[in-house]
């Protein structure tokens, strides 16, 4: 045991050692010249200086530049790596370019990266493990039109600006758990034909799903900050919540689209479309319909106390005795139309209550219709 704990710290030292020591400057022409030749390419804490330009490149190298910083462009557009590539713990000071390059080997390794300028992977192929996790995308990430044969994983990342993922196409599994994306997320016309999970990830922008193909998508709504609205998008999303079980995402995601649709309806229905949403939440709020009953009853019990428009018996009304003339009103409305204005025998109402009364039974009938309507919505699923 002695033996184990003395090897760890020894690895912990010579890890902190290595750390503590200055960066070597590395010529990028040096590093072009032995990719050009097949050579292998292994490095780790250096700072590469100039350009790496290795457009329409074919090349078989393995080729590992791990924690280190390069301070000018990577241009590897139209490029076939048929090997390892590596940069993981690497800091990228500008422009990368990575545009319809095919990457055949059995990882792609960006772990840990930062990318302090433009990511760009557009129309790129990755034939084995793409391996982002832990990445940082402080310009635009665009991989758009890009294909993932293999695991993508994006965990733990942050997306700065502009995350494009429009066209691409994920065989296996697509990971994005935990990410932060600060701005919009494209996804339009995207093809998933595995799972994909963006579990614990926060959507800071607007996400886009226009035409997205997915069975399951396993994210949550309230981490979506807005959803662009188009008609399938929302549907299939409020379908995917109850494929999951998530009915109380689903719910918040169909109150949302039919906000969302109310722009697009006549203008003289507007206004009852909005008057579903508070009364009952579009059907998925019984309590809201509850809340307005309990108000309902309170406010003309009040009105029946204060103006003293209803009599008893003994000539006196207590307040006990307005709210349940209320109540009674209010839940004879919900019974039945007939006798829709009698009044309770012993109690005689006059001038305004009359009308009030009548009201409350009208309320009563439409209230108790929206909160069991709700209620059988959100309880038989």
């Amino acid at each position: 045991m002695a033996l184990v704990a003395a090897v760890l710290i020894l690895s912990m030292g010579c890890a902190i050692a290595a750390y503590d020591r200055p960066m070597k400057e590395v010529q990028a022409s040096e590093i072009v010249g032995k990719i050009k030749n097949n050579k292998s390419v292994e490095y780790d804490r250096i700072i590469v200086k100039g350009p790496l330009d290795l457009k329409n490149l074919i090349t078989k190298s393995h080729i590992e530049i791990t924690n280190s910083r390069f301070e000018s462009y990577i241009d590897l557009r139209s490029s076939t790596l048929s090997n390892f590539v590596i940069f993981r713990g690497s800091t990228f000071g500008a422009n990368v370019y990575f545009n319809s390059s095919n990457f055949n080997g059995a990882v792609a390794d960006f772990r840990g990266s930062t990318f302090i300028r433009n990511a760009n992977f557009a129309h790129s192929t990755f034939e084995g493990y793409a391996a982002f996790q832990g990445s940082t995308f402080a310009g635009d990430a665009d991989f758009s039109e890009s294909t993932f044969n293999d695991y993508a994983v994006f965990s733990d990342s942050k997306f700065s600006r502009t995350a494009d993922f429009i066209l691409s196409k994920f065989i296996k599994h697509a990971y994005f758990v935990n990410s932060t994306f600060n701005e919009s997320v494209c996804l339009d016309d995207c093809q998933f034909e595995d799972d994909a999970l963006f579990n614990g990830a926060k959507i800071l922008g607007c996400l886009r799903l226009q035409r997205t193909d997915y069975d399951k998508l396993y994210i949550r709504w309230n981490n979506i900050k807005e959803l662009s609205y188009e008609d399938t998008a929302y549907l299939r999303l409020i379908e995917n919540f109850k494929k999951l079980g998530i009915y109380p995402d689903a719910d918040q995601c169909y109150v949302s689209y039919r906000n969302e649709n109310r722009q697009t309806l006549p203008l003289y229905y507007r206004p009852i479309d909005w008057l579903l949403w508070i009364l009952y939440g579009y059907g998925t709020m019984p309590e809201l319909p509850f809340i307005w009953s309990v108000l309902v009853i309170l406010l003309s019990g009040g009105f029946f106390y204060f103006t003293a428009d209803i009599e008893t018996p003994d000539k006196k009304t207590t307040l006990m005795e307005a709210m349940y003339l209320s109540a009674a009103a209010f839940t004879s409305g919900a019974r039945t139309l007939g006798g829709f204005v009698s009044t309770p025998e012993d109690v005689l109402v006059k001038g305004r209550a009359r009308y009030v009364l009548a009201a409350e039974k009208l309320l009563g009938l439409l209230l108790v219709g929206l909160f069991l309507t709700a209620l059988a919505r959100t309880v038989i699923r």
